[in-house]
């Protein structure tokens, strides 16, 4: 059988690198999903990990960070947009652009939205402790009342 043509097997290695990235896309799409969801949050909470270093240690191969993949996947949603796109290139643009913003107008992207989850959180431990706080002084109330 002859040796495939080098321009032939050029083609193949171009195919697979858009499959490669769009595959990156769907990575890290779930990933975004993940590092959102209050149970993984609390589980790594619980754990003492950093989320994020929990996530960055997921895209460890794409010698990117999550912070820099999650940034791509916004300012390109589509993943023909990662088809046709190199990952470099568009991580490239990710930078330019995020001068650009920081240069315009202080850092608020996603923190606003983290900071109502935190809140939300905060709020239900702190009317559950404010439950737990009025059992307890009612079954102080029964303790001291049965020991005297």
């Amino acid at each position: 059988m002859p040796k495939a043509n080098w321009r032939k097997r050029l083609e193949e290695a171009r195919e697979l690198a858009k499959q490669g990235a769009a595959l990156t896309f769907d990575r890290i799409t779930i990933l975004a999903e993940i590092y959102q969801d209050p149970a993984f949050l609390n589980d790594c909470d619980r754990r003492g990990v950093d989320p994020l270093e929990e996530i960055n240690d997921e895209v460890a191969d794409t010698a990117m960070t999550f912070t820099t993949l999650r940034s791509m996947l916004a300012e390109f949603p589509r993943r023909e947009d990662w088809l046709n796109r190199r990952l470099q290139d568009m991580a490239a643009s990710i930078i330019v652009n995020r001068r650009e913003v920081d240069n315009k107008k202080p850092r608020e992207a996603g923190w606003k939205q983290r900071f109502e989850e935190l809140q939300e959180q905060y709020d239900a431990l702190e009317r559950k402790f404010e439950l737990t706080e009025a059992q307890l002084s009612e079954l102080r109330a029964v303790v001291t009342h049965q020991t005297v």
